[in-house]
């Protein structure tokens, strides 16, 4: 993974080390004060237990439409299409929209459209 497509904060799995929080983005990835390289870090899978973590709800009145589960936090709606097997914002053009599958690209579209960091719920 490369260490531009990484905000301060994003979650990622690292090799050995497991699933951990980026603290820094230099020539590396930085966590707990080591510097990984960028081909031992791999984006985590993008799952309901994510979303759920992070406190998105499944709007079930617009589950299972066209196969489709979704997902709101804030306003923010997303939904996984089974078609291309990854998640959309929803009110994006489909046809148009580029798929993400890992929890930082949820992270950092997140970010885009609120001005908010999306964290963990206790």
């Amino acid at each position: 993974m490369k260490a531009s497509e990484l905000r301060i904060g994003n979650w990622v799995y690292i090799s050995n080390v497991g699933e951990v929080q980026v603290e820094g983005v230099d020539y590396g990835i930085m966590h707990n004060i080591h510097r990984y390289e960028e081909d031992s870090v791999v984006g985590i899978p993008l799952t309901e237990e994510w979303l759920e973590k992070f406190g998105f709800e499944k709007v079930t009145d617009k589950d299972n439409v066209y196969g489709r589960h979704f997902y709101r936090l804030n306003q923010v709606d997303i939904f996984w299409d089974l078609d291309d097997g990854g998640w959309l914002p929803f009110g994006f053009n489909v046809s148009n929209s580029v798929d993400f599958c890992y929890v930082h690209q949820l992270q950092n579209l997140y970010f885009a459209l609120t001005g908010e960091e999306l964290e963990i719920k206790e």
